[in-house]
């Protein structure tokens, strides 16, 4: 039985060398790998390598769709009722998330955050405040914005 986890979870922690400095493991780049090999589910591609970006989607991505691609029921990928992997469901399992992102947690870069607040948040909390709403305090009007700020299609499907 895997444990799901939405594209992949990385809950690995690093090794750690005798100066206290933490280092990834010390195989090849993934994305670096020539394709001169003849891959399939016998000779399996990417066994000995790691991501050198890390957790990085875009990298993950395309390492899970080059597993996919050459074999599609590898146990790499979480697979739906023991059903081949496509290249719209391919999900790395947990345990090949950490052997291919093998570098701790980091938090999100403040860019990306900032743009999802600009994108996503601003104009809807825009929209919340200049709708008009019944009289029923200060209190209420903070705790139902926070709710829609926080869940936006759970407090609309709330709304019926």
């Amino acid at each position: 039985m895997f444990t799901i986890y939405p594209f992949c979870n990385n809950l690995q922690a690093p090794l750690k060398h005798s100066l206290g400095v933490y280092a990834a493991h010390a195989m090849p780049d993934c994305l670096s790998i020539a394709d001169s090999t003849e891959y399939n589910c016998t000779t399996r591609w990417g066994l000995n390598c790691t991501n050198t970006l890390g957790f990085d989607f875009t990298s993950l991505w395309n390492i899970t769709q080059l597993i996919q691609q050459y074999c599609p029921t590898d146990p790499r990928l979480f697979l739906i009722d023991n059903l081949p992997a496509t290249p719209e469901n391919a999900a790395l399992t947990h345990s090949a998330c950490k052997t291919f992102a093998p570098a701790p947690w980091t938090p999100y870069p403040a860019s990306d955050i900032w743009a999802r607040l600009q994108t996503w948040k601003f104009p809807l909390f825009q929209l919340a405040l200049s709708s008009p709403r019944p009289p029923l305090g200060l209190w209420v009007d903070g705790f139902v914005l926070a709710h829609l700020m926080g869940d936006p299609i759970s407090t609309i499907a709330d709304c019926k």
